[in-house]
């Protein structure tokens, strides 16, 4: 009972701390602003609450960042998957539980957290995940494998896409296609009017023909 008492307590902190509220999300932002972060796990059979992160772990508005955050190994349980969610200017952008560690032979390296802005506010986000083996431990006397070393920390990647990049794209590639469509329709009209014009010439000089042969009749 007593190796289980500093696990409820952190629990008990956790569950306790401010929970992210929809009312407290900001709308526009100034280039290199602070992000508010907020974090929680889940691991045997149990769900903490959100927790804001350190300064330091949280992304800057519009700026490609990188940190590291830090795992204790002994929250890890062994055998056990261990899983985390982030949330981003409070509730209004999460992430899906991750999967920090499968209990078995992968964990999470590092997460790129894409956020798409457009001027000065957020429109979206997206997460990609890359995960590896971590590595074992010296074989022990007996030629047994050693124990798989979990990792102490991982990597959060941020990075932000103008919006008016995908735009600017689209519009190319639109322009591009109306401008075909349009060269492709000239065509066809200057290739009509020249088979007009050479039908026109055609029965203008079977007209002189028929004018030159009746005088010759007279």
């Amino acid at each position: 009972m007593r190796s289980l008492a500093p696990m409820l307590l952190a629990l008990a902190l956790l569950f306790s701390a401010p929970q992210p509220t929809a009312s407290a999300t900001k709308l526009h932002f100034r280039r290199h602003e602070q992000i508010s972060m907020h974090h929680r796990a889940q691991y045997n059979a149990m769900r903490t609450g959100w927790t804001p992160a350190n300064k330091e772990l949280t992304p800057r508005f519009g700026t490609d960042t990188s940190a590291e955050l830090r795992i204790k190994p002994e929250v890890l349980p062994p055998g056990k998957p261990y899983k985390m969610a982030l949330s981003f200017n409070y509730e209004e952008f999460q992430t899906a539980w991750l999967a920090v560690s499968d209990g078995k032979a992968q964990h999470l390296r590092s997460a790129t957290i894409t956020f798409t802005i457009a001027g000065d506010h957020i429109r979206g986000m997206s997460t990609a995940l890359e995960y590896e083996e971590p590595p074992r431990a010296a074989e022990g006397p007996d030629g047994a494998p050693g124990e798989q070393k979990w990792p102490e920390s991982l990597w959060l990647h941020y990075r932000f896409v103008e919006e008016l990049e995908e735009d600017a794209a689209f519009a190319l590639n639109t322009l591009f296609a109306v401008g075909s469509a349009a060269s492709f329709a000239m065509v066809l009209y200057i290739g009509y009017d020249t088979m007009g014009l050479w039908e026109d010439g055609a029965v203008y000089v079977a007209r002189v023909a028929r004018r030159e042969d009746s005088r010759k009749t007279k």
